[in-house]
């Protein structure tokens, strides 16, 4: 009975214990449903499931929400599995979902899924594990509850936002200006690449953290006229008061960047606003301007340049006074230096091309060294531009484009580059011909040509040269106009002259030939008479008929005189050339006159050489040679000696008759070779005074051989009258 008692005791026990979990299974069952009402309140869909001992789970339930989220029903989803369900790329996170929920850790995750329906959708899942509950659960069974929301709306907000972002981003830093963004009160924070390569910000990490005083103390900023601003007249100050900058209020300012490069921007900017007008902050744009600046400043000093030397162009020669008076080379010399100050460059010149030959002749230069200059002066009148330029580049200067050209390979290969290595010339064209060229160097081979500005400028530089060529043209042609005037009437005056002179020098010798004549006669009369010696009339006879016979010389020179002037002024004086010794003509002359002048010392200085090799018309180079020491008897007196010298200077032959007389003038020796020319009050120790035609017609001759004539004479110091004669090499 007794164990009837107590076995009826035990069983009412484990009635009651059953009774008891029952209620609390009860109680956890409505805490259940209540939370899953709660998470289905306050989640998109909400699940719980068991993580069992094998790493498997298995669902409890799933809200219905789910199916609308995903397509698929519960029953579905544990029969396909969560790995199908998830996008392929988000399936690395269940491991460690799985870990957390072993650990007993809350973990939220973000992952997308696939629907039904192929369309992706993102889903925030936050699971909360619950470990032990109750004793006799076993340890290893995790109870799991989770709560789902659908964020692929604003995931889809997110992309496109960060899509703005990023192209926002791009499109910052891919402004060419420099842009700045400052916040309400000045801070700098915000800045493109291009600002800060610009304007240093690069280089100075710690500068966008100071304040706008400091920064602006650190960078200088100026206005145009090199005012230094105050803080609040910089631009951000400005902006930040609310002005914007824009249109006309937009101004240059000059600064020197962190990096100490001086620069010129143009700012505009505009205060920055939130939603309610309350002011944020301001940007800026800042486009660097430099060069800009810097060719406005190249075209209005090109411009002033230009205009000035448009005013060394027009000036005109004054006569008379010599401070004031300006030469061609002068001009010249100073456009060269205004084209050098224009263009910074070292040296520059310019030569004008002889018509005929082709060859160049220097006019000015500017900016060579010293021995470079003589050589430029000595070498170039010896050379023609297309032994320096190329056939193209010649091609290009007859079209009046300027051209760059190397020295280091020129057409000819041997022509003197003056230590210069590349030139930019400019033609100087008249009438569609090139007559000069201009030309500039900067004395260094790493110099870069901007073809644009210096080919421009130096071309129309090239072209007022041009005007310079021509205005002196037309005063040449002006001048020529007014000397052919002068000329004529001074040819006039010289016809009346020479005809006077013509008239007194062939009657002179007439009227003695004619008294020689009468005085034979009478003395033929005195044969008659017995007690008259003969032999004594005879030799009177004698010298009257050899005074007769030089004054019969002398008419005949006066006259061949004559015809030779004729001849010369027809062009028609012809010349019979032939080889000859110099040497011999110049003994057989001195020999003749030394005959008829035997009271005169005439001493003749010859070269070494036996031969000196000439061909020349041998009577009329003894001609010259014979009015030379004509002169120098003439207008000497008897006991002074008269030098003859034949020399030989590299490819010429000179011969020079030396006098001690009483000398000439710098004016007497400019005019000693024009025609009918006499020097005045010059008094004559023999012979006649002549018609001024002897020492014109021997420089026509001398030239008519290539050669050249010269005097070289001091008043009372004598004169030594030259020319020369080009050799004869085999």
């Amino acid at each position: 009975m007794e164990h009837v008692t107590d076995q009826e005791q035990e069983n009412k026990h484990l009635r009651e214990r059953i009774e008891q979990l029952e209620a609390e299974l009860q109680h956890v069952r409505e805490r259940e449903e209540r939370g899953r009402v709660l998470l289905q309140l306050t989640s998109d869909y909400a699940y719980m499931y068991l993580l069992l001992p094998d790493g498997s789970y298995q669902s409890l339930w799933t809200t219905e929400a789910f199916t609308s989220i995903t397509g698929f029903t519960p029953e579905e989803f544990d029969r396909r599995g969560w790995e199908n369900l998830q996008h392929p790329d988000d399936r690395w996170m269940h491991a460690p979902r799985m870990e957390a929920m072993r650990q007993g850790r809350q973990d939220t995750r973000e992952w997308r899924v696939i629907t039904r329906s192929g369309e992706i959708r993102w889903l925030q899942d936050t699971c909360y594990p619950i470990v032990n509950q109750h004793p006799c659960d076993d340890d290893t069974v995790i109870r799991v509850y989770g709560i789902v929301r659908d964020i692929t709306q604003r995931k889809q907000a997110e992309l496109q936002r960060n899509q703005i972002e990023q192209r926002l981003s791009t499109t910052f830093e891919s402004i060419a200006d420099a842009v700045v963004i400052y916040d309400h009160e000045g801070r700098l924070i915000q800045y493109n690449d291009a600002a800060g390569l610009l304007l240093g910000f690069n280089e100075r990490p710690e500068y966008p953290m100071q304040s706008l005083q400091e920064r602006f103390q650190t960078m200088r900023v100026t206005n145009a006229h090199g005012r230094p601003l105050a803080v609040d007249e910089l631009p951000p100050s400005r902006i930040l008061r609310g002005e914007t900058l824009r249109g006309i209020t937009v101004e240059d300012l000059w600064i020197t960047t962190l990096t100490g490069r001086q620069i010129v921007i143009s700012v505009s900017g505009a205060p920055i606003y939130d939603a309610q007008d309350g002011l944020m902050g301001a940007v800026l744009v800042c486009r660097d301007v430099t060069a800009r600046r810097n060719q406005q400043w190249r075209t209005s000093k090109a411009l002033e340049t230009l205009l000035s030397m448009a005013e060394v162009l027009v000036r005109l020669p004054v006569a008379g006074d010599g401070s004031a008076r300006t030469t061609r080379r002068e001009n010249a010399e100073e456009l060269l230096r205004l084209t050098c100050d224009l263009l910074g460059c070292q040296m520059a010149s310019i030569v004008d091309i002889d018509p005929e030959k082709g060859l160049i002749r220097p006019i000015a230069g500017v900016g060579m060294p010293e021995d470079l200059r003589q050589k430029f002066w000595e070498r170039v009148p010896s050379l023609s531009l297309s032994d320096y330029i190329p056939a193209p580049d010649m091609a290009r200067l007859q079209r009046g484009e300027p051209v760059l050209f190397s020295l280091l390979d020129t057409p000819s290969g041997t022509v003197p580059t003056f230590g210069v290595e590349q030139v930019l010339g400019a033609p100087i064209r008249l009438r569609d011909h090139l007559v000069g060229f201009l030309s500039i160097n900067y004395g260094t081979a790493d110099h870069h040509y901007a073809q644009q500005d210096e080919f421009s400028l130096i071309t129309a530089i090239g072209k007022l040269a041009s005007l310079a060529f021509e205005r002196e043209r037309l005063i040449d042609q002006r001048s020529a106009a007014q000397a052919a005037e002068v000329a004529s009437d001074q040819a006039r005056q010289q016809m009346d002259a020479f005809l006077g002179m013509t008239n007194h020098e062939l009657r002179n010798p007439l009227a003695t030939m004619k008294a020689s004549l009468q005085l034979i006669r009478r003395q033929l009369k005195l044969f008659n008479n017995d007690t008259v010696s003969v032999p004594e009339v005879a030799a009177r006879i004698q010298e009257l008929v050899e005074r007769a016979e030089r004054q019969v010389s002398v008419e005949t020179r006066l006259v061949n005189d004559l015809l030779d002037v004729s001849r010369i002024l027809e062009h028609k004086l012809e010349l019979k050339v032939q080889f000859c010794n110099l040497v011999d003509l110049v003994s057989r002359v001195v020999a003749d006159q030394l005959s008829l002048a035997h009271t005169r010392t005439i001493d003749i200085h010859l070269p070494q050489e036996d031969m000196v090799p000439v061909v020349v018309d041998i009577d009329r180079v003894g001609q010259v040679l014979t009015n030379y020491l004509t002169n120098a008897i003439k207008y000497s007196e008897d006991d002074r000696p008269i030098e003859v010298s034949l020399s030989v200077e590299g490819e010429q032959a000179r011969v020079s008759v030396k006098d001690q007389g009483p000398g000439l003038t710098p004016e007497e020796q400019r005019r000693i070779w024009e025609r009918f020319y006499q020097t005045p009050d010059r008094q004559l120790y023999s012979g006649s005074g002549g018609l001024g035609l002897g020492l014109y017609i021997s420089q026509s001759i001398i030239q008519q051989h290539s050669g050249r004539v010269g005097i070289e004479s001091d008043p009372g110091k004598g004169s030594t009258f030259w020319f020369t004669l080009p050799l004869v090499r085999d």
